[in-house]
């Protein structure tokens, strides 16, 4: 059991991806951190906080901010599309 301690945990730090950005270090930066659709739990336990999400019923409800934090997937160019049109948007990888 002992040797499997040694052997794990070493490899454990092999998995970091380079450039990797917390989630947590947007708390930090004043701004209001918002979703569209589905965020995985492990997500909002990383933040370290609620993370509403502006989809509703009918649509969006886009915040007041002028400027703010949106969790998106790449797999929802639809919805980037609509967006980007009402909005500047600068893409920030994490």
């Amino acid at each position: 059991m002992l040797s499997i301690g040694f052997f794990a945990l070493p490899l454990a730090n092999l998995n970091v991806q380079d450039g990797y950005k917390p989630i947590s270090e947007l708390q930090n930066q004043n701004l209001n951190l918002y979703h569209i659709e589905y965020v995985a739990p492990e997500m909002i336990y990383n933040y370290g906080g609620k993370i509403p999400s502006i989809t509703t019923e009918e649509g969006y409800t886009i915040p007041n901010e002028k400027t703010f934090h949106l969790l998106t997937k790449t797999e929802q160019p639809d919805t980037i599309e609509v967006l980007s049109k009402l909005y500047k948007m600068e893409f920030i990888d994490t």
